[in-house]
C-alpha cells in the first residue's frame, strides 16, 4: 500500500489552500446532488466504483466504508457518528440501531452473510493538516498484529514507537530483536514523514515492570545512558522513547538525574526522548517531579488510561473526567507542546465477582457481543462502549472497552485545552480507519 506524500495539496490550481477548498467542493457537489435521493446500497456500490487513486476526490478521502445520505447532505453530526458505527459494528458481525443519541446507540448482532458481504478497501493516506496528532506504539508481542496494522496506518501517524527493548532475568538490556528491525523497515517505506522512536521499558524476563530493572538504571546511569544512546543509533531510529513504570519511591530522585542525563546525550547525538509517565492507577509514579522532566525530555508522554483495570470494579477504562483532571495536572507542569496523553484502544472482560481479564483486540471484543448476542450501549457519562453476558457455566459478564469513537471525543476534549499529541495504545488492537476519518477535518462530523 503506498503510503506517500501524495494528497489533496498536489491538486491545486495555484497551490493556494482556498483553491483546494475549490476543488474539494466542486468535486463534492455533484456527490450532494446525485447521492440525496440513492440507498445506502447503491452509495456503497458508488464508493467501490471509485478510483482510490484519486485522493481530491470525496470518495477517496472517504474511501474505507459506505458514504451515508447523512454524510454527502453533512446534515446531522449524530447520524454521521452512527454512519461509522455502523459501518464499524458491521464488518465485526453486529449492526447499530440509530436512535437520537450516537451515545445511547445500541448494537445488534447480524448474521456472518450479512456481515461479511461489506467489502473495506485501505484508507488513502491522507495530508497532515488536522491539528490532531496521533502517536502510537507498536508491540513486540503482539508483532503479527501490529506489524500489518502499521502498513495501514503509518500514513496515518506522526509518531511510531516500537516496543522492542526491556531487561533479561538478569536485569541487563536485551539486543536489538528481529521485530525491531522489522517494524523500523516497515514504518520507513510506508511513511517517511514520522518519526520513529525505539522504546525501552522496565520489563525483565517474565516480570512486568520490574522495579529491581529500574534500580539497575539509577545506580549506573552513565553506563545504561550510553548503552540506550548505542541502541538508538544501531536501530536506525530518531530517538528512544522510555516506558519505565512502578518505580521504587526511594530511585524517583536518580531516575529524573538519569533522564536529564539521557536526554544531553540523546541531543548531542541529534536524536529525540520522549518519556512515558505514568499516574497514579495500577502503578504509581504520583511521586515524581514531572516538571523537571518536562524540562529535559522532547515528549513527555502521560498515560490516560487504567482508571479500571482486572483488580477493580467493572467501568470506563479512561473516564473523561479524569482525563480533563489528569490534562490539568499535566499542563500545570509541562507545557502543552511537549505533552502527550496516550489514550487506550483495548478492553476487560469482568467475570462476576472475578478479576478481570484484558482484551487488546477489539475485532475479539465485538465478536464476543456477537456470540452471546449481547447489547452494546455507550455509556451517557463516560461515553465508552460496555456490554454484558452470560457465559456458557452460567457466569454473568461485564465487559467494557474503548473505541474509535471515544478515543476521538477525548481527544477533543484535549484539543480544547491546548494539546494536540494524542497516543494510541497500540496499533494491532484493530480497525482505526474510523479515528483518522474523524479527525480529518473534511469529514462531516
Amino acid at each position: 500500500m503506498n503510503h506517500g506524500t501524495h494528497g489533496i495539496k498536489k491538486r491545486t490550481f495555484d497551490g493556494s489552500l482556498d483553491s483546494v477548498k475549490h476543488v474539494i467542493m466542486a468535486t463534492m457537489k455533484w456527490h450532494v446532488l446525485a447521492f440525496a435521493m440513492v440507498p445506502w446500497t447503491t452509495l456503497w456500490a458508488l464508493d467501490l466504483a471509485t478510483s482510490p487513486q484519486d485522493p481530491s476526490s470525496y470518495d477517496a478521502v472517504m474511501n474505507s466504508r459506505p458514504i451515508s445520505n447523512s454524510e454527502a447532505l453533512n446534515s446531522s453530526p449524530v447520524e454521521a457518528r452512527l454512519a461509522i458505527d455502523q459501518y464499524s459494528a458491521a464488518i465485526h458481525g453486529a449492526k447499530i440501531t440509530p436512535m437520537e443519541n450516537a451515545a445511547q446507540a445500541v448494537i445488534h448482532p447480524v448474521s456472518a452473510a450479512s456481515a461479511s458481504s461489506i467489502i473495506r478497501r485501505p484508507i488513502v493516506p491522507l495530508p497532515r493538516i488536522s491539528p490532531i496528532k496521533f502517536n502510537a506504539w507498536i508491540a513486540d508481542f503482539d508483532a503479527a498484529a501490529g506489524l500489518a496494522d502499521l502498513d495501514q496506518d503509518a500514513g496515518q501517524l506522526s509518531e511510531v514507537s516500537i516496543f522492542g527493548l526491556a531487561f533479561d532475568q538478569n536485569d541487563q538490556l536485551s539486543p536489538l530483536s528481529s521485530f525491531v528491525t522489522s517494524a523500523v523497515q516497515s514504518a520507513q517505506r510506508d511513511d517517511p514523514r514520522a518519526r520513529i522512536l525505539l522504546t525501552v521499558t522496565n520489563d525483565a524476563g517474565n516480570v512486568q515492570k520490574d522495579p529491581k530493572a529500574v534500580d539497575q538504571v539509577v545506580n549506573a546511569p552513565d553506563y545504561f545512558s550510553d548503552l540506550f544512546v548505542q541502541r538508538a543509533v544501531d536501530a536506525g531510529v530518531s530517538g528512544l522513547d522510555i516506558d519505565f513504570e512502578n518505580i521504587p519511591t526511594a530511585d524517583g530522585p536518580g531516575y529524573i538525574q538519569f533522564i536529564q542525563l539521557l536526554a544531553k546525550k540523546l541531543h548531542a547525538q541529534g536524536l529525540y526522548l520522549s518519556v512515558v509517565i505514568e499516574p497514579k492507577t495500577r502503578f504509581s509514579s504520583s511521586f515524581l517531579d514531572w516538571t523537571p522532566i518536562g524540562q529535559a525530555a522532547d515528549r513527555v508522554r502521560v498515560l490516560g488510561y487504567n482508571f479500571s483495570y482486572e483488580t477493580t470494579p467493572p467501568g470506563a477504562i479512561s473516564p473523561p473526567d479524569q482525563i480533563s483532571t489528569l490534562a490539568d495536572y499535566a499542563l500545570a507542569r509541562i507545557p502543552a507542546s511537549k505533552l502527550e496523553i496516550a489514550l487506550p484502544l483495548h478492553g476487560y472482560d469482568w467475570p462476576d465477582g472475578k478479576n478481570g481479564t484484558q482484551i487488546n483486540d477489539l475485532s475479539a471484543i465485538l465478536a464476543l457481543a456477537a456470540q452471546y448476542q449481547a447489547t452494546i450501549e455507550r455509556d451517557p457519562a463516560t461515553g465508552a462502549p460496555h456490554f454484558s453476558y452470560v457465559d456458557g457455566q452460567g457466569i454473568s459478564h461485564q465487559v467494557w472497552y474503548e473505541d474509535p469513537e471515544s478515543v476521538w471525543q477525548k481527544s477533543q476534549l484535549l484539543l480544547s485545552k491546548g494539546i494536540s499529541n494524542i497516543g494510541l495504545w497500540q496499533i494491532g488492537s484493530g480497525d482505526l480507519s474510523e479515528l483518522f476519518q474523524l479527525a480529518h477535518p473534511n469529514h462531516p462530523i
